[in-house]
């Protein structure tokens, strides 16, 4: 963290909400005082006419009619407030935009970490719903059957039409143990599905690694994510030490359903893949400024045979890495397109205790792509999971993998 800023590249992280509000960090605007009645709350902040040439009097002119001349005459400010973030957020078109608010700031935070209750996915509104972002791996919404881009339609019976994903979010939650039924809507399917889900307490490893025998070591990365950047790095060398020592002769590195995390974490774990000096990525701005990140030491496993595993579920730094592999022809990339998310935030904490996440860079990847939804990492391989894999716990892109390593 730089002052009261830190780099991110997930939307959000956390078990059921992607936010979606904005703030400016400070209010503008006039308030008519003598007509506005402010009942149970008083507006404070810096008050001025406009804000960068555009008038905003009507904001408060709005707001003041609608003190004077609502029904209901107990207004919630807050709640108002809120209202009209969501406005300017929504008016910019970019779901990675984001306003938390205290409360979603102190989730988000605890969900960096990896420990919390729920069902265990991430969630992004696309403009009429919310969708499934992520479901992690081993939790309630990804062993029930719950995939990336399925609809959420109802909760509990609720309509869900119109609710941006923290709204959503606030129907889904619940202790461990207790049980949220989902109905949704799936690409390709033209029955609504209903899914009973029973939530957990989550608590997200984010690297393990497993013997895969005959050389081959299997390293899952669930999320670039840990309490701190210093704890992520922790967890990696432990993780690459002891399959280092086992003296590898393939790494199969799955980032299936990795929602992403820091970039300076993906760059870290990139590091030990190549040679001093590769150019892994950049990042541009919108002066069309470029940084370009290049490995800072010689990789312990730069001689060692990777493939990596993707899916739809992932995103952000998960495909920075896979991106890096593919384009210095260093791998094979195995799996399904990923969610495609080319951007990257910057998380700033705010006098309220929220925090504003917005996106301030794009990433540059080391062939000169730029990924979007349209533009996502495309597999050397693709294999898709099936229906009765799922049901039947079989794994073909793991499979594959297998198949293709050079002996």
């Amino acid at each position: 963290m730089e002052n009261n800023i830190r780099r991110a590249t997930t939307g959000f992280v956390f078990i059921f909400v992607v936010g979606a509000v904005f703030l400016t960090g400070f209010f503008v605007g006039k308030i008519n005082a003598e007509n506005a009645k402010a009942p149970g709350y008083v507006l404070t902040g810096d008050l001025n006419g406009n804000a960068n040439g555009v008038n905003v009097d009507t904001l408060w002119e709005v707001w003041t009619e609608l003190e004077n001349s609502y029904l209901v005459e107990e207004l919630d400010g807050e709640l108002m407030l809120d209202g009209a973030i969501k406005g300017l957020v929504n008016s910019l078109g970019n779901p990675y935009n984001s306003y938390l608010n205290s409360q979603e700031t102190a989730d988000y935070l605890e969900s960096n970490a990896g420990e919390f209750e729920g069902i265990g996915t991430t969630l992004r509104y696309t403009g009429e719903y919310t969708e499934i972002e992520t479901p992690i791996d081993g939790y309630p919404a990804q062993k029930a059957g719950l995939r990336p881009g399925d609809k959420i339609i109802e909760v509990d019976g609720v309509d869900t039409k119109g609710k941006e994903a923290y709204e959503t979010a606030e129907l889904i939650k619940g202790e461990a143990g207790t049980v949220v039924n989902l109905k949704v809507v799936r690409i390709g399917q033209q029955d609504p599905l209903v899914f009973e889900i029973t939530r957990e307490k989550i608590d997200v490893k984010s690297i393990t690694y497993e013997d895969l025998e005959n050389g081959v070591y299997k390293i899952k990365i669930s999320q670039f994510t840990e309490d701190s950047l210093s704890e992520f790095k922790n967890q990696w060398d432990e993780t690459a030490s002891a399959v280092y020592a086992e003296n590898p002769d393939t790494i199969i590195v799955d980032l299936r359903n990795n929602p992403g995390g820091y970039v300076d974490g993906v760059l870290y774990v990139l590091d030990e893949f190549f040679p001093r000096n590769t150019l892994l990525m950049s990042e541009r701005d919108r002066d069309g400024n470029e940084t370009q990140s290049k490995a800072k030491r010689n990789g312990r496993f730069e001689e060692v045979q990777i493939i990596v595993l993707v899916n739809e579920g992932s995103a952000s730094a998960s495909e920075i890495f896979a991106g890096a592999i593919q384009d210095n022809n260093r791998g094979e990339i195995i799996g399904m397109p990923t969610v495609g998310k080319g951007v990257e935030q910057k998380v700033i904490s705010l006098k309220n205790g929220g925090s504003l996440h917005v996106v301030f860079q794009e990433w540059v990847l080391p062939g000169g792509r730029v990924l979007s939804s349209e533009n996502p990492i495309k597999p050397d391989v693709e294999v898709e999971l099936s229906e009765e894999d799922f049901i039947n716990r079989r794994d073909p892109q793991l499979d594959k993998a297998l198949e293709n390593i050079s002996r």
